[in-house]
């Protein structure tokens, strides 16, 4: 006798995000699959079935229909990973950025990684650099020119 997994609840809103998230073409494709999944197992579907019709895993929905049963819509996001530390915060971020809205030492038509570590106390490796995001402005060569 197979085993049944239980009925998944879900409110009317939670249902409607859902059908929104299924049913876009700017979602990513991650969030809309997980997204029909869980629809599939309101469905009453059971896990196999939800698993052949939309060609993933068994694995994958019982997965995704445990944390969307402990956590609702949060379930559904990735959780955070392990990864590199940050290496610079957002207030020094906002130090660079400020400081390439000013103009550049005199002799010069635009900042550069060393001239801009120099402003602002910061270590520079030529080899490494600094990178701070702002339309991918990282140092090496000019910043923000």
């Amino acid at each position: 006798m197979p085993r049944h997994a239980p009925e998944l609840e879900c409110s009317i809103e939670d249902r409607a995000s859902l059908v929104a998230v299924a049913q876009s073409r700017t979602v990513e494709a991650r969030a809309v699959e997980r997204a029909r999944i869980i629809l599939a197992c309101l469905e009453g579907k059971e896990i196999q079935q939800v698993a052949r019709e939309l060609r993933v895993s068994v694995p994958s929905v019982s997965k995704w229909r445990q944390r969307f049963a402990l956590w609702g819509l949060r379930g559904l996001r990735d959780q955070s990973r392990p990864g590199k530390p940050v290496r610079y915060d957002t207030a020094f971020r906002n130090r660079v950025l400020a400081l390439l809205e000013e103009t550049p030492p005199p002799g010069m038509s635009h900042w550069d990684g060393p001239a801009v570590a120099e402003k602002l106390n910061a270590a520079f490796m030529p080899s490494g650099g600094f990178c701070v995001a702002r339309e991918s402005i990282c140092s090496g060569g000019a910043v923000g020119a």
